[in-house]
């Protein structure tokens, strides 16, 4: 949809379950095709059935994904993937767990060929206290946690209903604002990940030419959407963009704006990031806009959402 590449960051420290979370998304029906960038192949337990080919740092997948291992350089390793015919949909990079994501989000930020997307940090619910005050890692603990987007608390089931809320509001308090969920095993929807699930996405939805609905995406999470018949107000929409709360998480749209209706622009938000960008051919699709919200179950006021999501199909914005 975009010529720039969408780039995924999965870090935190030693045994948070980035791997798991890899793992999972890798087998996961999400229609994407991945490009997975790995330090260490043999960290990566990929089903058998799944590979179709295994050529020196680059296992093929039968879904259409690659796992490319970093060998010398994340930057190579970039090279690499982007210059795949075709390339892939969206490439994810599992970081070291000793390295800093805000460093590696500088890649998405200005190497040719790609776009950040998000940076998720995953922080094991049991230790990660313990961690983030240890002398020798606790400054880079709790910076992998200054940097995210999205906190990822692994291993819940560990802890008891109340230690866990504890240490959720410890987390946040670090996380500068940005949105927390708990994962077992790994069993993050695809939708949290990448951006649009294989069902719920606003790209699947246009092209079933069906009006989506506020359906749960996945039993933690929730979206909000909306359908537009015609071009709206460009003004209004990025006031819109900029009030959206942190508990949006994700957010995608296609849309048509009134000073402009021969051009479409995708709209993306990840965290407290968002973007609007040109679509390669607007021509290839209808008149209509399409907007979807995405957040953890039960944070976000779907009422107030859907009623902003109503004013923006209002020719006129009211002026504040």
């Amino acid at each position: 949809m975009s010529a720039l590449t969408p780039l995924t960051i999965v870090a935190g420290y030693l045994g948070a379950g980035k791997t798991t979370l890899i793992n999972r998304l890798l087998a996961q029906p999400h229609g994407k095709r991945l490009a997975v960038l790995v330090n260490d192949f043999g960290d990566i337990n990929i089903d058998a059935s799944l590979i179709a080919s295994h050529d020196g740092d680059t296992i093929s997948l039968t879904n259409g994904c690659v796992c490319c291992s970093i060998s010398d350089a994340l930057g190579d390793a970039l090279d690499q993937v982007t210059a795949m015919v075709p390339p892939p949909d969206q490439i994810v990079v599992e970081a070291s767990g000793v390295s800093d994501p805000a460093k590696v989000a500088h890649y998405g930020l200005g190497w040719p060929g790609v776009t950040l997307d998000s940076v998720l940090t995953l922080a094991d619910a049991e230790t990660v206290q313990g961690r983030a005050t240890d002398k020798f890692v606790g400054h880079l603990v709790q910076q992998q946690l200054r940097s995210a987007d999205l906190v990822v608390l692994t291993k819940p089931d560990l802890l008891d209903e109340a230690r866990l809320r504890e240490v959720e509001q410890w987390a946040a308090s670090l996380a500068n604002g940005a949105p927390l969920v708990r994962a077992t095993n790994g069993d993050l929807p695809a939708a949290m990940v990448l951006g649009d699930g294989g069902t719920a996405g606003p790209f699947q939805a246009r092209q079933r030419n069906t009006a989506m609905d506020n359906s749960p995406v996945h039993g933690h999470f929730e979206s909000v959407s909306a359908e537009f018949s015609s071009p709206i107000d460009r003004e209004h929409f990025c006031a819109f963009a900029d009030a959206l709360p942190p508990e949006v998480w994700r957010a995608k749209g296609l849309l048509r704006f009134s000073a402009e209706p021969e051009e479409l622009w995708i709209f993306h938000k990840a965290g407290q990031r968002w973007s609007l960008s040109a679509h390669e051919s607007p021509s290839a699709q209808t008149s209509a806009s399409v907007l979807i919200c995405i957040g953890v179950e039960g944070t976000v006021d779907v009422a107030a959402i859907r009623a902003r999501m109503d004013q923006l199909a209002v020719t006129h914005p009211p002026r504040n």
